[in-house]
């Protein structure tokens, strides 16, 4: 589904996206718990089975990032009919658009550095830290995006965390 000729969603292709919207948070929600609570098992002596289940949920939540990348860049996305009855929002779009790229940068980093730490005994205090501040960052980001879409739309697209 495309926006019209003039560039706007009609109330249709309005709805869908802030269903698809919607679905994409839920989704990086559900891959943001499944790592908290890998994260919160007890590692020392089991720092393998560990690293095995934060892995999994590492690469369950880079793949929800990298998907919202590749949606947010789509011409049927929110942020693009924002930028067409908005454009005073185009600032913070871009910043959104950097703070994802940047995030799914530091999902993959972390998830490499992980399985090679797999292959030795990994330092779960500091993997909890830093993945920490990865899922502080993308809770951050996602505030920003449903303050953007509410101040653009009065649509309420969030879901507590």
């Amino acid at each position: 589904m495309e926006p019209n000729s003039a560039g706007r969603f009609t109330a249709d292709e309005h709805r869908a996206a802030v269903v698809r919207s919607r679905a994409e948070r839920d989704e990086t929600l559900a891959a943001i718990h499944q790592l908290e609570s890998a994260l919160a098992a007890p590692a020392p002596g089991r720092e393998s089975a560990w690293g095995q289940a934060v892995l999994e949920g590492l690469k369950r939540l880079e793949k929800a990032l990298l998907r919202l990348q590749t949606q947010a860049a789509e011409r049927n996305h929110l942020w693009s009919d924002i930028q067409q009855i908005s454009p005073r929002l185009q600032r913070r779009i871009n910043r959104l658009r950097w703070q994802l790229d940047d995030l799914c940068r530091q999902a993959g980093s972390l998830r490499a550095q992980l399985e090679h730490a797999l292959e030795e005994t990994p330092d779960y205090a500091d993997f909890r830290r830093r993945v920490a501040l990865l899922i502080a960052g993308i809770r951050h980001f996602r505030d920003q995006e449903a303050d953007l879409i509410y101040e653009a739309y009065q649509v309420d697209i969030g879901t507590p965390d």
